[in-house]
């Protein structure tokens, strides 16, 4: 049974990942020469706090809480400028506890282009996890990973009657996470945001927060060598090059640029082009030498009628020879060969001004992906600008009565799934675009024996007999 108290400790984890109280700011303000071990108050960091590895590797870092305690923030303990709002420590209704843990909120943070995330290891309660924080009964709040984003936000609290938590003698771990380094590079370990919670007290909202230091990480490649720095794969035509995926009938080029960031070693490396996991023999290059601190870019062009349609990838791999160690570095790039959509318009050959039209497209297919957009053009006779723009799949559209005569285009352009449209410099696009003619002619001239003439004469003579007869009594 959750007590009043309890509530509220849960309410308030919840509360404070929002930021409204933010005691967690002060650790920002303590330079990080002085974050090792701090005697004065909890410590939460990244272990290790430089890490390192190569392309192909699993490392495993951890986040843990040094130094919670069951004492308060000394009144001897310098308050830094801009802790204010938060009453400084010292007197019956300031004084912050440094321990008796009984929630935490915190928000993580990595390069997922050079850590890629396989797993993470939560260490609550410490009843199943000794290494852990917090006692039973647990209430998870949150543990949400976003691997593309490369964030993690977690938030836990205890259940009364679970005891305080404090560990001065050791390093309690809040989690572990594991990756497996892709790429070259550095990348951050960043414990963007932290909150402790204690027990509420003193009817005071500040109390429920515990001062503490954060100290985040960095993680690098442990090698500065050679290495594949990008991959660009386009669709050729011509002279011209255009974004993927690639229509069926172009041809394909890969460019794969090379960096070598050593200072001393100049690097001797082979590399490897395959296509679907098929090595392509003649995208092979061996015994090539990049210099230190110098680049260049490998090319190779893909054929048409070697890209078939449907979904594949390219892979670059580098076997690296750098100072008597080989190293491994590769790249992998998805892509797609598409046909292009087929399209069918219903539409009439002829029409009279004032006279609605309609227009479909429904019919129309893509055998390789989806038609996302349709966008309609009416271009009067002789004239370069459209006069009128519609959107959908069908539309109806009524010409004016004073339309001009002759032969109407009415231009219908598409958008895939793929994000592909008409490009006037890529030939491949032509079918995204479709035209068909209307032939408008004039309506006739209005019969004076028409509705509308017929009911605006009656009108007039019930106005008129309405004022002579108006005329009439007033002359009595």
């Amino acid at each position: 049974m959750w007590t009043s108290k309890t509530k509220f400790l849960v309410t308030t984890l919840i509360v404070l990942s929002t930021g409204v109280v933010a005691l967690s700011a002060l650790p920002a303000r303590i330079a990080t020469a002085d974050l090792v071990y701090p005697t004065t108050m909890p410590l939460v960091f990244v272990d290790p706090q430089n890490a390192t590895a190569n392309p192909g590797e699993i490392i495993t870092i951890s986040v843990k809480i040094f130094n919670l305690t069951d004492t308060y923030y000394a009144t001897n303990t310098a308050w830094l400028p801009g802790d204010e709002q938060l009453g400084p420590p010292g007197g019956i209704m300031n004084n912050y506890s440094l321990g008796n843990l009984y929630g935490f909120d915190v928000q993580f943070s990595w390069n997922p282009n050079v850590l890629q995330y396989v797993s993470h290891t939560l260490k609550v309660p410490v009843e199943t996890h000794p290494d852990g924080i917090l006692h039973e009964a647990i209430q998870g709040v949150l543990d949400l990973v976003d691997e593309v984003a490369g964030t993690y936000w977690l938030a836990q609290s205890s259940l009364d009657p679970a005891p305080l938590f404090n560990n001065p003698d050791a390093n309690s771990t809040v989690f572990t996470m594991t990756f497996e380094v892709i790429k070259k590079g550095v990348s951050e370990l960043s414990l963007d945001s932290v909150d402790l919670s204690t027990t509420w007290s003193m009817g005071d909202k500040h109390k429920q927060k515990i001062p503490h230091v954060v100290r985040s990480s960095e993680f690098k490649t442990a090698l500065l060598a050679t290495s594949i720095e990008t991959l660009s794969f386009k669709a050729k035509v011509d002279d011209q090059s255009f974004k993927l995926p690639i229509i069926s009938g172009e041809d394909g080029i890969l460019q794969v640029f090379l960096r070598n960031d050593n200072l001393t070693f100049a690097d001797t490396y082979n590399l490897t082009l395959y296509y679907d996991d098929n090595a392509l023999g003649d995208g092979t290059w061996l015994g090539r030498t990049l210099n230190p601190q110098d680049a260049e870019t490998l090319n190779y062009t893909f054929a048409a009628a070697d890209l078939t349609t449907g979904s594949h990838t390219i892979k670059a791999v580098a076997n690296i020879l750098h100072g008597g160690e080989i190293l491994t570095d590769q790249v992998t790039e998805p892509f797609d060969v598409i046909n292009t959509p087929v399209l069918t318009v219903s539409s009439p050959a002829t029409a009279t001004s004032g006279q609605e039209a309609s227009f479909d497209a429904s019919q129309s297919t893509h055998p390789s992906g989806t038609i996302s957009k349709y966008s309609w053009s009416f271009y009067a006779p002789g004239e370069e600008l459209p006069k009128f723009n519609y959107e959908g799949e069908s539309i109806k559209h009524t010409f004016d009565r004073n339309a001009k005569n002759g032969t109407w285009r009415i231009v219908l352009k598409v958008e895939d799934s793929f994000g592909l449209t008409h490009n006037p410099s890529r030939p491949s696009t032509a079918p995204y675009l479709k035209e068909v003619t209307l032939d408008l002619t004039a309506q006739g001239p209005a019969s004076p024996f028409s509705l509308e003439n017929i009911a605006l004469i009656a009108i007039l003579i019930v106005v008129i007999v309405a004022a002579v007869l108006y005329l009439r009594r007033r002359s009595r």
